[in-house]
């Protein structure tokens, strides 16, 4: 699909629809409809046509994209530079799109190590709900000019605006990597991570799955090379888990309408509070439940680590997947959407119920 700018058009279909009163799900690659968020019965705004990257500076470490550029291909441009998405962001078969990655906040294995989606973003073009292209942020990193609307698009799904152009942060990529395991149950696994993130090495994935604790240490061929000598206890292993993980294709993770809980808790929580059956990730702090919860249970089982629970697989969901924010915090969020969407044209209902 060639490269194009399609934001004119874009704005001139959100104006259509307002003045039409019509709601709009825009959609991307298709790739997380099932995987993020409750069902959105709007018109649908295709918006993976507008696409290619706008500019890269591999010498800043900076890339500027449209938003219905496929992950994959920046995964590609950035390569050819020795360069990454640090946060690893899911490329699901080439359908994902940079917008929807944004949107959703999806991050691999490294984010407790290289950060998350809103770490990465530096500024971006959105069309409000007036149908005006709006800009935010900028294309260096240590911009901070005006309001932070860009990192507040991260994980909105869309309910905030319909991005056109994302800027990012790139960063060097690894030049070795290993991956280390050993067995072990979840609640000794949790115990030695616990110990392990205290070590001064290069780590950039800590998970247990499968009754076995995985490590994956990168960084310069040298300095790789050596690492296994100071964890003589692990054995080198299969480096695949974390492409699993990344793209949410591990066994243990299911799909389609599976009951399965993300619950993002503080890393040092006992096993007890906040337990897993699937899959314990982030070195501890993303922590995945198979269970036929409702939204309510599954935020106090997360609240018991003084985190947050979201449901995954539940695209065409019509109950809670998410809870509710605060009183004060849900005030300040309707004021925003208000003021970027004061009419309620995108996504609606597609975070919360009213939203």
């Amino acid at each position: 699909m060639a490269d194009q700018d399609l934001s004119s058009q874009l704005g001139d279909a959100v104006k259509n629809a307002r003045s039409q009163k019509q709601a709009l799900y825009l959609r991307g690659g298709n790739s997380k409809r099932q995987l993020f968020g409750r069902r959105c019965d709007g018109n649908v705004l295709p918006v993976d046509e507008h696409r290619g990257i706008v500019r890269y500076q591999p010498e800043e470490m900076v890339l500027t994209a449209r938003s219905g550029t496929p992950v994959a291909e920046l995964n590609a441009a950035t390569k050819a530079e020795g360069q990454y998405l640090a946060w690893e962001p899911p490329t699901f078969d080439t359908q994902a799109t940079i917008g929807g990655s944004v949107a959703t906040g999806a991050a691999g294995p490294s984010r407790p190590w290289r950060g998350g989606v809103r770490e990465a973003v530096l500024g971006l073009r959105m069309i409000n709900g007036l149908g005006q292209s709006l800009r935010f942020g900028g294309e260096v990193i240590k911009n901070v000019a005006g309001y932070d609307v860009s990192r507040l698009q991260v994980g909105a799904l869309g309910t905030l605006g319909l991005i056109t152009e994302i800027s990012l942060r790139v960063m060097p990529l690894p030049k070795a990597q290993l991956t280390l395991a050993q067995e072990s149950d979840a609640a000794t696994a949790l115990t030695i991570m616990r110990s392990l993130v205290r070590r001064p090495l290069p780590f950039t994935g800590m998970c247990w799955s499968e009754g076995q604790l995985f490590l994956r240490l990168e960084g310069s061929q040298r300095g790789v090379s050596g690492l296994h000598a100071a964890l003589p206890e692990f054995k080198e292993a299969d480096e695949s888990i974390w492409q699993k993980l990344r793209e949410w294709n591990h066994p243990a993770l299911g799909a389609g309408g599976d009951h399965l809980w993300a619950l993002d808790v503080a890393p040092a929580t006992e096993l007890q509070a906040v337990p897993s059956d699937a899959i314990i990730d982030w070195a501890g702090a993303r922590r995945y439940l198979r269970r036929d919860h409702d939204c309510e249970t599954a935020q106090g089982i997360a609240a018991k680590g003084r985190g947050h629970a979201r449901k995954l697989w539940s695209g065409n969901s019509t109950e809670p997947v998410v809870a509710p924010p605060e009183k004060a915090h849900g005030a300040i969020l309707k004021r925003v959407k208000h003021a970027l969407d004061p009419d309620g044209l995108f996504n609606p209902g597609r975070l919360y119920r009213d939203f």
